[in-house]
């Protein structure tokens, strides 16, 4: 996955970085290969500097390449919802209905 992003922000010498992209169409920015004198310009930016910063307001103004993530390799897992479907499919089970637990 790394090689396909660094291929991706080399391809425009104008991007300040390749980042994954899920089927869903929601970026991945942790999962992204950045330009590093991008990167210092972006935190020298912030306006409170990086304590407490999101990782998307410090990218927010850079030129990203988008790379499809079709298999969602990179799915997120921000509620525990989303923990147990990650789960799920990892280990190749189901979720039960009635107990919402993974069964074999």
């Amino acid at each position: 996955m790394v090689p396909a992003l660094v291929a991706a922000a080399l391809v425009d010498p104008e991007a300040d970085g390749a980042r994954l992209v899920g089927a869903d169409g929601s970026p991945q920015h942790l999962v992204a290969a950045y330009r590093r004198s991008a990167l210092d310009a972006a935190l020298d930016a912030l306006p409170d500097g990086p304590r407490d910063a999101s990782v998307r307001s410090l990218v927010a103004g850079l030129r990203l390449v988008d790379v499809p993530d079709p298999d969602d390799a990179a799915a997120d897992a921000d509620t525990w919802d989303d923990v147990r479907r990650l789960d799920v499919r990892l280990s190749g089970g189901t979720i039960d209905p009635d107990d919402d637990r993974r069964t074999p």
